[in-house]
């Protein structure tokens, strides 16, 4: 679920083309390496101490046994929806 293969290549499924630094916290993160967010730029940011929140809350809360459970109910209740704003002010406006 978190990346693809298509043509021989691994593509991770949420993949921006314009932020090339994003792919890579997320291969430190899947591979667990270390990775410096300081200096980054804010999504980048946001996506590494969003995934420290995540295990953070989920450490030893789900057994291995009830994983493949939690993944179909995530895979079934959870939608990403790429919304593209013309300026800062329309995204806000989005957003609220």
């Amino acid at each position: 679920m978190i990346y693809s293969k298509k043509a021989g290549t691994k593509t991770f499924n949420i993949h921006v083309p314009d932020l090339p630094q994003r792919e890579a916290v997320m291969n430190a993160l899947l591979k667990g390496d270390y990775f410096d967010p300081a200096g980054k730029p804010e999504t980048i940011r946001n996506i590494y101490h969003r995934y420290e929140d995540i295990c953070s809350l989920m450490e030893d809360r789900i057994e291995s046994a009830s994983l493949p459970h939690f993944k179909d109910w995530l895979i079934d209740n959870v939608d990403f929806i790429r919304i593209i704003a013309q300026t800062e002010q329309d995204a806000h406006k989005i957003f609220v």
